[in-house]
């Protein structure tokens, strides 16, 4: 549960959830501590693989021998959950692995499959497929025509369910907001080789000349493997002092309201949930997209582009034009509400929750 997207929204689901009046426990491999994304609701029951022993879990292969243990031993305790909600690979295998002990005794299994649409190595891709004919209902958070053509051939029950949030904090956020002389583009993004963060040096170069005005400020929020050769290359730029590289935020939003344009990383029509965040507390955004034969659709909600130039020119323009900016903040605001509130999401899944026990009463 250290920072992401997809592990907030385990959390606040959640917290949702137990809100509504459900029983939810939460389990995870290992008690990160205070790096946790969010601290744990209240009204969440939270238990570890290994007791809260961090050494006995912290690691790929200690990980999924702890697994196995725990699951050989407490089978009956994990039997007798309605429903185990799998997230993330983690969860993927745990499923997998309990579905095998358990066999007909089982719990349903929903499975959340929150890199849908994401680049993955194929390999992995079909043996998550594999592992998936063995749960009740996969539930993707975005469109993927693999994923949907597997399901169709294999006999998988397949869903939509596009991740949500609650918007509260996010528009006491927008109350906050403080207007700077100089604009400020940002992203908010891990430092790793798959998230491509050299990109941004190209993109905040090519802003910082198509922009007229006063000088523009970046904002990069995240940390990873790579922050220290990105912060050398923008020295080796001379743009040090333009950039500021924040690290790792449990609350991104906080630094995206500071932003007059976020940068989100888009996969053809998919974003992740820090954009939306930022979009809920009132952020433009413009996407830097990763499928490089997307062509941008007319109701795509954020517009995107591969080309840093491209989206240089496009920042430049909503810069120089106040109502451009507001209608684009207002429109994709609306569609956030409207696709992304964790209300929605909670009766989604409460539906598909309702759909198997019904068939399955024991």
């Amino acid at each position: 549960l250290t920072p992401g997207g997809a592990e907030k929204v385990v959390l606040d689901l959640a917290e949702y959830q137990s809100a509504q009046g459900h029983d939810v426990t939460i389990l995870s491999p290992y008690d990160v501590g205070p790096s946790q994304v969010r601290s744990t609701p209240d009204g969440v029951a939270q238990t570890y693989l290994a007791d809260g022993d961090s050494t006995a879990a912290n690691g790929r292969f200690r990980k999924y021998f702890a697994m196995l243990r725990f699951i050989v031993g407490r089978r009956a305790w994990i039997n007798g959950f309605d429903i185990v909600h799998l997230h993330l690979t983690f969860g993927a295998i745990f499923g997998w692995i309990y579905s095998l002990i358990a066999g007909a005794d089982k719990s349903v299994l929903i499975e959340t499959n929150h890199s849908a649409g994401m680049p993955m190595n194929s390999r992995l891709r079909s043996i998550r497929v594999w592992m998936a004919r063995r749960f009740d209902h996969v539930a993707l958070v975005v469109e993927d025509a693999y994923w949907q053509e597997q399901a169709a051939d294999r006999g998988i029950a397949l869903e939509i369910i596009r991740n949500g949030i609650d918007a509260t904090p996010y528009e006491l956020l927008k109350q906050d907001r403080i207007e700077r002389p100089h604009p400020i583009i940002g992203t908010v993004g891990m430092f790793r080789a798959d998230r491509k963060p050299w990109v941004f040096l190209e993109i905040f170069e090519a802003i910082s000349k198509a922009a007229s005005g006063p000088e523009v400020e970046f904002l990069m929020v995240g940390d990873g493997p790579l922050r220290q050769n990105i912060t050398k290359k923008f020295a080796e730029k001379g743009m040090q002092d333009q950039v500021t590289f924040f690290g790792v935020s449990s609350f991104p939003a906080a630094q995206a309201i500071e932003m007059d344009i976020f940068i989100s990383i888009n996969v053809g029509s998919l974003t992740g949930m820090a954009a939306i965040e930022a979009a809920f507390a009132g952020v433009p955004l413009v996407g830097y997209q990763m499928s490089s034969d997307y062509k941008t659709q007319p109701d795509d909600w954020i517009w995107s582009s591969h080309d840093a130039r491209a989206i240089a020119d496009h920042v430049a323009i909503l810069l120089s034009d106040p109502l451009q900016l507001a209608l684009l903040r207002a429109s994709q605001n609306a569609h956030v509400y409207a696709n992304h509130s964790l209300a929605g999401v909670y009766e989604k899944y409460k539906a598909l929750y309702l759909h198997h026990l019904q068939k399955d009463p024991s």
